[in-house]
């Protein structure tokens, strides 16, 4: 009798991990940006499933932003900001938001502030002070970019101008080490022993106390465009789009104590001149995209292993899409997903899931009307709030039980020094739970919230997020 009590027990605990798992894959839900197609052939901003719904939050018009370039920033008052190459008054380029109900709006237009500051390939990220933060691939007073924080009030501070020696023309986005240090990449500049450098890797803080740290030549790669990923293993590792021993570019690991590594030589069979990111996925392997190489010229998706293993997973043709010039997310529901910029059964791009055990599905393929032509970014899930910070590191272990659970939960915190606080967010960013400080271990919990998705987040006395988790409610 035990044993058929225990074995309906283990066949109920299948089923209901099933519908859960089912429930959890169904909230997924994705935005990005395209930099052509929509209404005005201006570019769109949309949201995607993966089943493949694709649904149109906003046209861009000319009047407020056109072409945007890069990714979209979730911002934590509940609102898409992005940069554009042209559009605005003066119809140069600008930062714009877009609210979740497609309003929108131009935060500041940046050719009337520093002179040509087209922002290509440039993502914002917003920072542990809540400002936003961004680089422009040209002007300021050497013309050859500006680092820049920008509040959502829209009153824009230049940080740092970049003046050749210590890097030009940045095409990447930064990210926030725990410390507060902005770091980030060049695609020209810097100083070697043979001249000019072509690419550097630098850090500032964001009072502007800035330091290149490396310079790139053909050897190591050169022209890096994307931005650099901080690893479990505490080293940053980084993308060029071209040098190295064959000329298509290397995939390398920066220490912060200061020693550069070369670790693979794209050789156009495993790939190609990669013009995005690296990203760290749940196995613990970094993915990525190159966008030519491969059988058909045309791009590959590839894993690396820290141990040092290069495996070309996917090579792109015009079924799946092609040439990716941007980055890939691994969503809450484990899959990767990214986009390429032409290819497809409209040869305007294509988004697709790529599932970490080899399967590969396109979803959507763009139209012109519902977008067209998406480069240098990648898709985003606002449903984790630490898409509006760039990087938020665990420096404190946080567990949350039982999850799933049905709103009366216990949170775990260890590695606790002064005062902490803790929020809760749900899918959408809004705060479902208040700020409350935390004066006793563990936190109990009580949720009056719908089932779903939820985020929390540990803050310090200072307000900076030091652990950020998930669970689900499931009544």
């Amino acid at each position: 009798m035990k044993t058929k009590s225990t074995f309906l027990l283990i066949i109920l605990f299948i089923i209901v991990s099933l519908l859960f798992s089912n429930k959890t894959n169904a909230q997924v839900v994705l935005y990005g940006v395209t930099s052509s197609g929509g209404d005005s052939n201006a570019g769109t901003v949309f949201s995607v499933t993966p089943t493949g719904i694709l649904t149109t939050i906003a046209s861009l018009k000319a009047s407020v932003a056109s072409q945007p370039d890069g990714s979209l920033l979730y911002a934590n008052d509940g609102n898409f900001y992005a940069s554009s190459v042209t559009g605005g008054f003066d119809d140069s380029c600008t930062i714009f938001q877009c609210s979740p109900t497609g309003t929108l709006k131009t935060m500041i237009n940046l050719d009337s502030v520093w002179g040509s500051s087209d922002p290509l390939g440039n993502s914002l990220i917003q920072a542990m002070d809540g400002f936003l933060y961004g680089m422009t691939t040209q002007g300021g007073p050497n013309l050859i970019g500006v680092l820049f924080k920008l509040p959502l009030s829209g009153h824009y501070t230049a940080v740092h101008f970049f003046n050749d020696t210590d890097g030009a023309m940045p095409y990447g986005s930064l990210i926030q080490t725990k410390d507060s240090m902005l770091w980030g990449m060049t695609s020209a500049g810097g100083i070697i022993d043979s001249g000019v450098g072509l690419g550097n890797i630098f850090h500032c803080t964001p009072s502007g106390e800035f330091t290149s740290v490396f310079s790139f030549d053909s050897i190591d790669g050169i022209n890096p465009y994307g931005d650099l990923l901080l690893a479990n293993d505490g080293n940053f590792y980084g993308l060029t789009s071209f040098g190295g021993k064959y000329g298509y570019g290397t995939l390398f690991r920066y220490k912060p104590s200061g020693t550069f590594t070369k670790l693979v030589d794209f050789n156009d069979t495993n790939g190609a001149v990669p013009y995005g990111s690296l990203i760290q996925a749940s196995d613990g392997n970094l993915y990525g995209l190159t966008s030519a190489g491969g059988d058909s010229d045309q791009g590959t998706l590839f894993s690396y292993t820290l141990s040092g293993n290069l495996n070309t997973l996917l090579k792109f043709n015009n079924g799946t899409g092609v040439m990716p010039y941007g980055t890939l997310i691994q969503a809450s529901d484990n899959n990767l997903y990214g986009m390429t910029n032409m290819g497809g059964n409209n040869s305007m791009g294509t988004i697709f899931q790529y599932t970490l055990s080899g399967n590969f599905t396109k979803l959507v393929d763009f139209n012109m009307l519902n977008g067209a032509y998406p480069e240098y970014g990648k898709l985003i899930e606002i449903n984790d709030k630490a898409n509006a910070i760039k990087e938020v590191y665990n420096v404190i272990n946080t567990d949350v039980f039982p999850n799933p659970n049905n709103g009366q939960f216990t949170i775990q915190l260890s590695g606790i020094s002064g005062q902490s606080s803790v929020e809760i967010y749900n899918m959408l960013g809004e705060k479902v739970f208040p700020q409350l400080s935390i004066t006793n271990y563990p936190l109990s919990v009580s949720l009056n919230q719908p089932n779903g998705l939820y985020l929390y987040r540990i803050l310090d006395e200072n307000g900076n997020a030091t652990s950020t988790g998930k669970f689900v409610i499931q009544k």
